[in-house]
Formats: structure tokens, sequence, C-alpha cells
């Protein structure tokens, strides 16, 4: 049944509350995704439950409150394999895990989520069944390793290296932001320095050189005007600022946008390094992880292309898939795609050679975090004083434009 519901993920899916008898007339009321009523019946029937009644629930209800295309972040995630493993190790029973956890879970969405899937456990379907339904919610390699644990009768070992595997993604978004925060903070003061400057200093300056009648440079005439046209439009100015932002931050959103902002950050010689080994960081920890538990290669690959932001890597790990599928080695697959640092394929045509794909590419992941930190520290460190010395040059222009005539003056006088 799962099979089928990753076949239909581009068809649209409504929720329908159910009641279904099982074969010994148990009957089970749930909450199931699907695209119609006959759909419906056959899902159910895979699982040997036979449909009585069903409708569709209300577009407002349960799930329908959030918005349902934005995902759960990764610590939700992380945080609720770990507490589940724990749960599990303990000898609770996987439904009575998940009524719990649904009551501890500080995201809205994902409380609401396993509120459903608390509902179809009771109904009779496997949790990673359950969990295909909600994709949104629960990422496909996670789906893949509780199907790993299913099948070998024990969810809590795989669902603690998935959350190993999320925390450590989570590091690695943590550490991208913070090397970002001091240039943008100093991006923001200089902001503020020249608004003032434009605002209340060169006016202030204006009234008096006009008061000495002398002539003026041209760079003070042409920084002069640029002041008088803020001061006299700073409300215009502001409102077209904040329209490109919004603008901006749009066309991010969109698909093209941002497989043309990513593209350009795979390619800028500062950040391209960066975006290389943070995906090849997250791709090789879910492929590690993924091998290690049993998954076949083609889907492991495929799933494993969903941990990654970037789009354009997306595309070569996607390229790779198509590869493997054809019957190429991993190794010659990643080679091909030119995308990945060099290593990453030699690393991976170790784990070939011995067998040990998991173990290798687990080791592979922790190298490329230990790169992804070290490709930081030199960014940011050629960031900040880049951003001085161009603060230090445009107060110096400034400076130059508004005082060089005053200068000249005292200087004729003398």
């Amino acid at each position: 049944m799962t099979s089928r519901l990753f076949q239909r993920k581009n068809t649209k899916l409504y929720r329908y509350k159910y009641l279904a008898l099982d074969q010994s007339e148990k009957k089970h009321r749930g909450v199931f995704l699907s695209d119609n009523k006959q759909n419906l019946r056959e899902d159910l029937a895979r699982n040997k439950l036979f449909l009585v009644k069903s409708r569709k629930t209300r577009e407002n209800s349960v799930l329908g409150l959030f918005n349902f295309s934005v995902k759960v972040k990764h610590k939700e995630i992380s945080l609720f394999c770990s507490r589940l493993s724990a749960m599990l190790s303990a000898g609770l029973t996987i439904d009575k895990c998940v009524d719990l956890l649904k009551d501890e879970s500080g995201s809205k969405k994902l409380k609401a989520t396993l509120s459903l899937v608390s509902e179809d456990l009771k109904s009779g379907l496997l949790f990673s069944q359950s969990m295909a339904k909600y994709k949104t919610v629960f990422p496909a390699p996670l789906v893949s390793m509780a199907r790993v644990g299913e099948n070998s009768g024990g969810l809590d070992a795989p669902l603690k290296k998935m959350a190993d595997f999320y925390e450590a993604s989570c590091k690695i978004k943590t550490k991208s932001k913070k090397a970002s925060v001091y240039p943008l903070a100093l991006i923001c003061l200089l902001a503020g320095v020249f608004a003032i400057t434009f605002l209340y200093v060169i006016p202030a300056f204006k009234k008096s050189l006009d008061t000495l009648e002398v002539p003026l440079p041209a760079m003070t005439t042409a920084v002069l005007r640029l002041g008088n046209f803020i001061s006299s439009y700073y409300l215009e100015t502001l409102f077209c600022l904040a329209i490109c932002i919004a603008i901006f931050t749009a066309a991010l959103k969109s698909r093209t946008g941002k497989q043309v902002f990513h593209f350009v950050l795979s390619y800028l010689p500062l950040t391209g390094r960066v975006q290389r080994f943070a995906a090849s960081a997250e791709l090789s920890g879910a492929l590690g992880i993924l091998l290690s538990g049993g998954v076949d290669m083609a889907l492991a690959l495929d799933e494993a292309e969903g941990v990654i932001e970037n789009t354009f890597f997306k595309k070569r790990v996607r390229e790779a898939f198509r590869r493997v599928k054809g019957g190429e080695s991993l190794s010659s697959a990643l080679e091909h795609c030119g995308a990945f640092p060099p290593e990453f394929s030699h690393m991976v045509s170790v784990g070939e050679n011995t067998g040990e794909y998991g173990k290798t590419l687990l080791g592979a992941s922790l190298y490329f975090e230990t790169r992804l930190q070290s490709e930081l520290n030199t960014l940011t460190q050629l960031i900040q004083p880049s951003l001085l010395v161009i603060t230090g040059g445009l107060v110096a222009v400034l400076f130059y434009a508004i005082y060089s005539p005053v200068i000249a003056l005292i200087n004729s006088l003398g």
C-alpha cells in the first residue's frame, strides 16, 4: 500500500474518516488520505480491512488548521525520533508511544499529525504506512528506516540513527546561519550610518555650504543631490526598498527563483565550496544510515535526495539515481555528475570494494562536516575584513565630498 501512495504523490489527496471491519468483524475507525473512495477501499483491503462507510473530512479540520505545505523542522523530527526510540527500548508499544508523544510535542503541526497517526495505528496500519501518508511532516528517509525496523523486528535502533542524523543536519544549518550573523549585522549597521548621514548630516552641511557661495567639486555636488533626494523622498524610498525586498523574497520562494539562487551560490568562488561540502555531508549521512539499515541502493539514493536543501545538488543526485538504476556504480555516477568533491566518489569506491557502504559513508559524513566547518570559518574570516574595507572606503568618500569645499575655502583664505 505504501508504494501505491508514493505512485499517487502528484494526485490531490483527501482526508477520509472511515469505518471498516476486519476478518473477525471487529470495527476499525480512522482517518486515511486517498484520492477517491474506490482507492480508499482498495488501500484498506490490502490491510485486510473491509470498508463499511466513509466521508470526507472538512478542509479546516485537524491538519487543515496549519499550512500543510510547510515541513516540520528537523530539530522537532530529531527530538521525536529520540523520544520514540527511548520509549520503544523501554518496552512500550508503538501505539502507546505515539499517544504519549502527541501530547508532548512542541510543534502544533506534528502534534496534529501524530493524532492522525495514532488513529491509523489503532485501525491496523503499520507505523511506516501511516507516516508515508504525511510526506510534508515525515521525511522519506525516516519512512524508509521505519519500514526497515518493522521488517527486522525492532524500530528503536533505526529511529535512534535517524535522531542522530537529523541532529547533525540541524548542527550544519546552525553553523551556516552563525557564519552569516556578523556580516549581516555589519551590513545593517552600515545601512543605519548611511541613513543618518543622508537624512540629517548632509542636509545640515548643504545649508552651510550654500551660505559660503563657493564652487563645489563634482563629487560633492553628486553627494548633496543624492542626500537632497533621499531626505525629500525618504518615505517613497523606503516603500520602493520594501517592494524590492518583497519581490526578491517571493522570487526566492518560487521554484525557478530558488533554482537560480542555488545555482549562483554553488558557483560563486566564496560560497561554492561551502555549498558543496554541506550537500556532501547531508547526502553521505543519509545514504550511510539507509544502506546500513538494508535499504536498496537505488531507493536509498532516491530518498536521500530529499535531505539536500540546495536544488542544484538535488538535480545532480537525481542524475546519479538514474545512472545507478541503469546499472552504473554509485562512485562512477557521482564522478560523472561533477558536482561533489572528488574525495566523495573515492570514499564510495572504498565502500564498494570492501562491501561496507554504510560504515564508509557515515565516516565520509563526519569528514565533510569537518571540511564544512573549516570552509565556514575561512569564509567568515574573508568577509569580515572585506566589509570593513568597503565601509571605510564609503565613509572616506563621504568625508571627502562633504569637507573638501570647506578645506579648499580655508586654504584660499590662508
